[in-house]
C-alpha cells in the first residue's frame, strides 16, 4: 500500500474535486482506477473514506464511481 501513496494521494484530490454530477471527472477517476488495478485495495480505502467525510450532496456521486471502478477492474 505504501507503495500507491502518492497516486491515492492524487486520487482522493481528484474524488474531492467531485461535488457535483461530473461526468469528465468520473470517467478521470474511473480511468486512473483501471490503469492502477494493482492500487485497488488503496483506491477502494480512499473512496470509502470519502463516502465517510463527504457532504451528502457528493454521495451519490462517489457510488457512481464505485459502480463504474467496479466495472472497469472487473474488465481488466
Amino acid at each position: 500500500m505504501a507503495e500507491h501513496a502518492e497516486f491515492v494521494a492524487v486520487y482522493a484530490s481528484e474524488l474531492a474535486d467531485l461535488t457535483f454530477n461530473s461526468k469528465p471527472v468520473i470517467n478521470t477517476l474511473t480511468m486512473l482506477a483501471a490503469e492502477n488495478a494493482p492500487a485497488a485495495h488503496s483506491i477502494a480505502s480512499a473512496i470509502e473514506r470519502h463516502i465517510v467525510t463527504a457532504r451528502r450532496s457528493a454521495v451519490s456521486q462517489t457510488r457512481i464511481i464505485v459502480c463504474s471502478v467496479c466495472r472497469a477492474w472487473l474488465a481488466v
